[in-house]
């Protein structure tokens, strides 16, 4: 009996200690974009302390899908656990049906393939998109895997990214460059240009209009108070009166601005309080927004403004801790059949986004490459005071769908004049 009973205990040990801990329900998703949330907080900071002044933009989230996608292509624990720590995977068993679950709610278009694709000695530019197809959808995300020649990839690897994170794998045929052939992409590549044996391009496309035409076509001239003191005068839009989640507190202002399919979140700091310091904070997360967001009565002024950002994403990644991947030919062994492995020569991304009275237009392209190897109650209470909040100074902004909160798209204006 004592034998039979210190096998059970023995057993029941061991599975405790390899099964993940029970996950209530929907958990999943939920710690999924909260590591999105995180890492895209800290990714804003790393890029925008590199150059304080310029406006920044970023799209976490298809960075976050195209590097869990890689994830499942090593078996290097170094690697493994740097991408935990970078992009906040810790104690998540269930990532892969997460990304599922958002991909469900984010649809993916189907690429055209890439036939007739300009040899790899040619520099011509080729009139033909890779693009999705379907012409408006408020929000989508589609990525392509090209790679060189047949067997380049394990089957395995290419089963778990279609399944999980819904890549499209295409091979390019000999003397093809294995790059998309959408013109934005090969500009982008010919700031990087080199020899490359596979690539992972995400494209990201939000159009969404402002709720119950929150703006309505509402401008006026304003000055706007940049980071060095100076003045410039700014087209800024003036929303309705009506219920916001809001706050203001000593050392900032926020405001919640609804649109169809998803909500901005604009984060403006106190007067004399530098918006680099306030996003230090927040990238820290020393500041819980969420749980003191409430809904009042006010009305928003903000700056009209159109961002276009382009940046190599390698040197804020490792910065946050990234390194093996882009130094190591053994990081990415499970992916290629070749026993030499590969690691990634070029991450880069391009964000272009615009904020205006009908709402937000944003587009990301991100490009990985690599070689071989409400109503008032209470009428007797009195009214509460409105809030009138003027974003006349530089702020962070941070872009989140309204179904999953999954955060989009994040970035500082620093000067609304300037692209």
């Amino acid at each position: 009996m004592t034998t039979r009973l210190l096998v059970f205990l023995l057993v029941l040990l061991v599975l405790t200690s390899v099964c993940p801990a029970q996950y209530r329900p929907g958990q999943a998703l939920s710690d999924y974009v909260q590591s999105n949330e995180k890492f895209g907080r800290k990714l804003l900071l790393a890029v925008h302390e590199a150059d304080q002044e310029k406006n920044v933009a970023v799209s976490p989230l298809p960075l976050s899908q195209a590097f869990g996608t890689l994830s499942e292509g090593t078996s290097d624990s170094s690697t493994r656990l740097e991408l935990a720590n970078v992009f906040e995977w810790k104690d998540q068993p269930f990532r892969n049906i997460a990304s599922r679950m958002l991909s469900a709610r984010i649809p993916s278009e189907k690429l055209p393939p890439q036939d007739g694709a300009e040899a790899l000695e040619s520099s011509k530019m080729s009139p033909v998109i890779a693009r999705p197809t379907k012409q408006f959808v408020p929000l989508s995300q589609s990525t392509i895997f090209l790679y060189r020649g047949k067997g380049f990839l394990r089957g395995r690897f290419i089963e778990q990214a279609s399944r999980d994170y819904g890549i499209q794998f295409q091979e390019a045929k000999p003397g093809e460059l294995p790059v998309p052939k959408d013109p934005d992409v090969r500009k982008m590549y010919e700031l990087k240009r080199g020899y490359l044996d596979f690539s992972i391009t995400t494209f990201t496309d939000l159009r969404t209009a402002w709720r119950h035409d929150l703006f309505s076509g509402r401008s006026q001239k304003l000055s706007f108070t940049l980071r060095s003191g100076s003045k410039v005068e700014t087209d800024q839009m003036v929303s309705m009166l009506q219920h916001y989640q809001h706050v203001s507190a000593d050392e900032y202002e926020a405001v919640e601005l609804p649109c169809t399919d998803a909500y901005l979140l604009v984060l403006v700091p106190a007067v004399g309080k530098d918006v680099l310091e306030l996003e230090r904070e927040f990238a820290a997360g020393q500041m819980n927004l969420d749980s003191m967001l409430q809904s009042e009565e006010g009305d928003v002024t903000l700056p009209i403004f159109h961002t276009r950002f382009l940046a190599d994403m390698r040197p804020p990644l490792k910065r946050l801790g990234l390194s093996t991947l882009f130094t190591h030919y053994k990081s990415l062994s499970d992916m290629v059949s070749a026993p030499e492995g590969a690691p990634l020569t070029t991450t880069l991304q391009r964000v272009d986004l615009d904020v205006d009275t009908w709402g937000i237009k944003a587009r990301a392209i991100t490009f990985l490459g690599g070689v071989l190897g409400g109503v008032m109650g209470g009428s007797m209470s009195p009214l509460p005071q409105r809030f009138h909040m003027i974003v006349n100074r530089p702020f962070l902004f941070f872009i989140r769908d309204n179904v999953t909160d999954a955060l989009l798209f994040a970035g500082a204006e620093m000067n609304p004049t300037a692209n």
